[in-house]
């Protein structure tokens, strides 16, 4: 017996209300989430003084692993490290130089943290934020690269 034209319509739209309510079941839509920085999120660091920080990241709909990105400038800012480390962990560490400390606000070195859900079946939800880097200043001692005496007799 051959299915009706009627018939194969009725199938594929069951089938699609099935692909449909899953989606919407398992909370489709819904974007991954930093757990530990929120937008706009100042930070403070000590220029010399190395820098740590682990990123944790969570899906609600379990699209691991998360792909993590970033868009620090390496020309302003070339001390900054970035490695994702698995699908919900990312590590930021680096130790500021002198040439990067921030004199004022609009000084801050901004950098864009990106996760994006690794899902092959439907579009990938993503979430940036920015972060916003303040390097103290530490008065460094001065250094003296070279003296050449005046004189060196002895004044007795």
């Amino acid at each position: 017996m051959r299915p009706t034209a009627r018939w194969r319509v009725a199938l594929a739209a069951s089938f699609l209300l099935v692909v449909l309510l899953g989606f919407l079941v398992r909370g489709a839509g819904q974007r991954p989430q930093f757990d530990n920085l929120v937008d706009n999120q100042i930070i403070e660091v000590t220029e010399d003084v190395f820098f740590n920080f682990t990123i944790i990241a969570s899906d609600n709909e379990g699209e691991y692993p998360l792909i993590f990105t970033h868009d620090a400038n390496t020309t302003t800012f070339p001390s900054f490290l970035f490695e994702a480390l698995n699908g919900t962990h990312a590590l930021m560490n680096f130790t500021p130089t002198n040439d990067e400390v921030t004199l004022t606000v609009d000084d801050f070195h901004a950098v864009a943290l990106t996760i994006r859900e690794n899902s092959s079946v439907f579009p990938s939800n993503s979430t940036t934020i920015s972060v916003w880097f303040n390097v103290t200043n530490v008065n460094d001692p001065p250094v003296v690269t070279n003296y050449t005496p005046g004189n060196l007799s002895l004044n007795t």
